[in-house]
């Protein structure tokens, strides 16, 4: 990714000029990634696999809101000047960079499919949740989250197995 934003992207839209604090900043969140938010997809295994027991979900749950609190409290508390101008990684800025589209994915699918309240992060992560309001007026949004919107509430039982579900959604459009 961070190869496609130097050659085939405008470096002030979503990375950052060689040799900045922005593009440092982003650089490191994109190696925290894959072991931070990354890891909130955890929250969608037992929907994919229902043979999972109770105690691995406890663990998932408790990993999950250990990232948001790490996601609140490290990389947004050392960008933001307040929750309502704040990107990840670069701070107050106009436009979101690469770091906020890869973390928005993971946080976005769970509060899309119910499994993530938006009341729990509205008063346990007010920066959170000020970003996602932030991210979700970028353009395309919607029509990028079409299938998992269509999916709305997955915690709500159904005869469907949730993998066939989401086949179907992708299928839709």
């Amino acid at each position: 990714m961070s190869l496609l934003c130097e050659h085939y992207y405008d470096k002030q839209a979503l990375y950052g000029p060689v040799g900045s604090l922005k593009k440092a900043t982003i650089d490191s969140y994109m190696h925290w990634h894959h072991t931070g938010t990354r890891k909130l997809t955890t929250e969608m295994s037992p929907f994919l696999r229902p043979d999972l027991d109770t105690m691995n979900i406890v663990k998932d749950r408790i990993r999950i809101m250990d990232t948001l609190r790490d996601l609140e409290e490290s990389w947004f508390a050392n960008v933001a000047s307040t929750p309502d101008d704040l990107y990840l990684a670069v701070g107050r800025s106009t436009r979101p960079s690469i770091a906020d589209l890869l973390a928005y994915e993971d946080v976005a699918q769970l509060t899309l499919l119910g499994l993530l309240l938006e009341s729990i992060l509205q008063s346990d992560h007010p920066q959170i949740h000020a970003w996602l309001k932030r991210m979700e007026k970028v353009p395309f949004n919607d029509e990028i989250y079409q299938a998992m919107t269509t999916l709305d509430d997955v915690t709500i039982e159904t005869d469907v197995p949730f993998p066939k579900c989401l086949g179907a959604a992708n299928f839709k459009f």
